[in-house]
């Protein structure tokens, strides 16, 4: 396993987009009782759910600098996540998805985001100066599949060569591969960069479903992969049936929480991210970590939306 003793400092760089999200409830479209304005996205709901246990953490996206954009930048400051990446673009806007939640909790979801203010940045991110620039002040840099999806093939290249000068004993780098068809060009697109990035990762935190949707295979072949590229620790996430912690000799399952009234799966695997790191970081064992972070997932679902609102956070990891 990762040892998060040796880490230089604390400070979390999360990196990725964030959205406006229209949500309706139960396959309804229009104004309903039920239906809201929120935002949403992977990272970035990570970096919240860490920030509120008590991580430093700052988020780089890009946004615009209209009303939206702005209204985000103030959601993340209450929340406590570090603005100090955000990279505004003038005339840009964010983007922009809609989810539908059915009766049991699953969810659909349709996106406008091609031309939003995070794509425009992350296609031009070209220059490897530049992202060494930006990752000089953190220790902990947290990057999914969709991140990568966003950036243009230089952008990646560059991306991987500054992650590469980046890395050293005292930082570390932690992948969560999110593999969304949607978002890349071809499966063998999205095969390439994203075994690009397991190469450079540390600390992996997949979904078995995600795994084997893009590469195949059992689970077997995602620890034997995950390993062959030197990940040192290692989490695959089996939704209900809970988490496989694997290091280089020994696999464990932590069993998840049973949950009763499942409502809104949206941000479960995001917020167990946010939690586990944390207690990671925090110097908790992966074991203990993994039952916190089940603990935080169980009530994310048992709630509507990505965030879970914060009466409902547990006080302490």
């Amino acid at each position: 396993m990762f040892d998060f003793a040796q880490l230089g400092s604390s400070k979390v760089l999360a990196i990725g987009e964030c959205m406006i999200e229209l949500a309706f409830p139960e396959g309804l479209v229009g104004s309903t009782p039920n239906s809201r304005i929120a935002m949403g996205g992977d990272t970035l709901n990570t970096s919240i759910y860490m920030a509120r246990l008590g991580v430093s953490v700052s988020f780089l996206t890009g946004l615009g600098s209209d009303p939206y954009s702005e209204w985000l930048q103030q959601q993340w400051r209450e929340e406590g996540v570090g603005l100090e990446q955000v990279h505004v673009l003038e005339h840009a806007l964010p983007g922009l998805y809609a989810i539908q939640t059915d009766e049991h909790g699953e969810r659909s979801f349709h996106y406008w985001r091609a031309q939003s203010a995070a794509k425009q940045w992350f296609t031009q991110a070209d220059s490897v100066p530049e992202w060494s620039q930006i990752f000089a002040g953190y220790s902990v840099i947290y990057v999914s599949g969709i991140t990568l999806s966003l950036m243009s093939e230089p952008a990646r290249q560059a991306f991987y060569e500054a992650i590469k000068q980046w890395k050293r004993p005292d930082r570390t780098l932690v992948f969560d591969i999110n593999y969304r068809a949607r978002g890349w060009a071809s499966v063998s697109e999205a095969a390439t960069s994203l075994n690009a990035m397991i190469g450079l990762t540390d600390v992996a935190l997949p979904t078995l479903e995600d795994e084997i949707a893009l590469f195949g295979g059992s689970e077997q072949t995602v620890i034997e992969r995950y390993r062959d590229a030197g990940v040192q620790e290692l989490l695959i996430k089996r939704g209900p049936e809970g988490v496989l912690l694997v290091d280089v000799n020994t696999q464990e399952l932590v069993p998840a929480l049973l949950v009763d009234n499942v409502i809104d799966t949206t941000g479960a695997g995001d917020s167990y991210n946010g939690a586990y790191l944390s207690a990671r970081i925090k110097g908790m064992n992966p074991v203990d970590a993994a039952k916190a972070a089940h603990g935080l997932a169980a009530k994310v679902i048992g709630c509507r939306g990505a965030i879970l609102p914060k009466e409902f956070m547990p006080s302490v990891i």
